[in-house]
């Protein structure tokens, strides 16, 4: 089990992203004591509800997590009560090196406004801006 992004909400939740098991679980307060999976399966797939190797992971002021879902070459957006993702970056699943894909991103961050998300599309070598209502 590898660990590589956490992020803590404004209710003190704690979420991991689990890259080597695809998943992405919370842990809550007072105890931090059990483990939620909130996004993929726990094998790794393309299919909406699976991840492959996240990354990195945000939430905005609604809820939402995004995370970078690396090895599926795109971003996951995950709404509460997290069932399935949507795909809002690269489609395809396969990398690419058009402004509309990625390949291999490893972060995704909102600005302050969380009106754009920066993607770090490592595989490129850049990083990407989308206005977030790009994503349905």
């Amino acid at each position: 089990e590898s660990t590589l992004w956490l992020y803590v909400d404004s209710e003190e939740n704690v979420f991991v992203s689990e890259v080597g098991n695809s998943r992405i679980t919370k842990w809550s307060p007072p105890s931090y004591s059990q483990r939620i999976v909130v996004a993929g399966t726990g094998t790794a797939g393309v299919d909406p509800k699976q991840l492959n190797y996240p990354t990195a992971l945000t939430i905005d002021g609604k809820g939402n997590l995004y995370t970078a879902d690396t090895d599926n070459h795109r971003i996951q957006k995950w709404s509460p009560p997290y069932t399935k993702g949507i795909t809002f970056v690269d489609k395809t699943g396969a990398p690419g090196f058009s402004a509309n894909k990625l390949n291999q991103p490893s972060s995704v961050k909102l600005d302050s406004t969380q009106t754009y998300v920066y993607i770090c599309d490592r595989g490129n070598n850049r990083v990407q801006k989308f206005t977030l209502s790009q994503c349905p």
